[in-house]
């Protein structure tokens, strides 16, 4: 007996197998099983943000800015001594002679103001010109706001006095270090205003203060020593004004010797110096010229006691030396 349905069954399972037969053979036809994809394009997606994030260039930090300082001309002096006190070397000169289109022979006057390179070592108490100088703001303690205000106005003797009325002086090392600064402005003050007494009687009564460290005590009587050399000094001016260059001298070697390194920067010390050396320098060349050579040494020899660097007296102490020599061979 025929089945119909388990025959239909059957066919139909075994169509439904090859037509799934067949339409995997058309999938797999449009497919290319090649293992190198080298040669394929390939889309290239740009995943760079389209809308990048804007950010803020930093402000440059602005670079301090240096005044311009210039040097007023005392009398004696030259280009080479101006260049040794603002910049540590008499070679140095060059510098300022260029700054100021100035040749290196050509003569200065007293009075005539003078620009000084950057890395000038001078300050205002030293004849530097800084009136239009604007001075930098400082954030401070309200506490000494008072005495801030009174040193911005270089009002130094207020200042000291403001100081010396704290209690709390001695155990303030702020308060220590602002009453010697304010000192020693002072001094300086006095000194351009030719009353070394008045800057003696505030030194020494500072001195005498038991509240005043130590370290600043031994300052303020190192400036007592000068003034009492500065005293000697003016001595010596009028006994070279007189014409008494050997009893001037004898002040300035003293002097040197006992405190050189500050008296380099002294005007009155090297104005007398170059009257008393320009003397001995005229004695010593007439001599050299009547060849008195030991007698023409000697007075180089005392000018280098006082002026170490002195460019003319090094230069014929080596010709005198030299001659000496060829002299002593024949």
């Amino acid at each position: 007996m025929y089945n119909y349905k388990s025959n239909n069954y059957k066919s139909t399972k075994k169509n439904t197998l090859i037509a799934a037969g067949s339409l995997a053979l058309l999938a797999l036809s449009g497919c290319s099983f090649v293992e190198d994809r080298s040669q394929e394009t390939v889309q290239i997606i740009d995943a760079s943000n389209k809308n990048p994030i804007q950010t803020s260039t930093p402000e440059p930090i602005p670079t301090e800015v240096k005044p311009t300082l210039f040097y007023i001309v005392q009398a004696g002096d030259t280009l080479g001594s101006i260049a040794r006190k603002v910049l540590g070397n008499s070679k140095r000169y060059i510098e300022i002679a260029n700054l100021n289109n100035l040749g290196p022979y050509d003569p200065i006057r007293q009075g005539q103001k003078l620009k000084l390179p950057a890395n000038s070592n001078y300050t205002a108490s030293n004849n530097i010109d800084t009136a239009n100088v604007q001075r930098p703001i400082v954030k401070t303690d309200q506490t000494y706001q008072a005495l801030d205000n009174l040193l911005a106005a270089e009002q130094y003797n207020q200042a000291i006095q403001w100081l010396i009325s704290r209690d709390d002086l001695s155990a303030k090392q702020e308060l220590q270090s602002k009453l010697h600064q304010a000192t020693r402005q002072q001094v300086s003050i006095y000194l351009q205003q030719n009353n070394p007494a008045d800057a003696k009687t505030l030194l020494d009564g500072l001195i005498a203060d038991q509240r005043i460290n130590k370290e600043h005590k031994q300052s303020f009587q190192q400036i007592v020593n000068s003034l009492g050399a500065q005293e000697g000094l003016s001595v010596a001016k009028n006994l070279a004004s007189r014409g008494e260059f050997d009893k001037a001298y004898s002040i300035l070697q003293q002097a040197y010797q006992a405190d050189a390194a500050n008296l380099e920067k002294n005007v009155l010390f090297t104005s007398v110096r170059n009257q008393v050396s320009e003397n001995y320098h005229q004695q010593a060349l007439r001599l050299y010229r009547n060849q008195q050579l030991d007698e023409a040494l000697s007075f180089w020899d005392k000018i280098l006691v006082i002026n170490p660097n002195d460019d003319l007296a090094l230069v014929y102490k080596d010709r005198v030396m030299a001659l000496q020599a060829k002299l002593k061979d024949l």
